[in-house]
């Protein structure tokens, strides 16, 4: 394509409204949540499958976005039966 990745940020910024990497953060927490309701998987599984470096740094990352550490997500959306 020869554009420059500069230049695609700003295009994508133009679109979305907010830049790639946010975009992209968006997008594992958002799938990171699905899998916390839906799945028993473990932090460290939904980590590694997410792509972060480490549980530990998807914890700290988790709870910054949302305000709540992965596990008390987890329990505070189980579906009540």
């Amino acid at each position: 394509m020869s554009l420059s990745p500069k230049y695609l940020s700003r295009v994508f910024k133009d679109v979305t409204g907010t830049g790639f990497m946010e975009y992209k953060l968006k997008i594992k927490i958002d799938k990171a949540k699905e899998l916390l309701k839906g799945t028993g998987s473990t932090i460290s599984e939904i980590s590694d499958k997410l792509g972060f470096m480490n549980p530990e740094s998807f914890m700290r990352i988790f709870k910054k976005v949302t305000g709540a550490t992965p596990t008390k997500f987890r329990k505070r959306k189980k579906p009540v039966r």
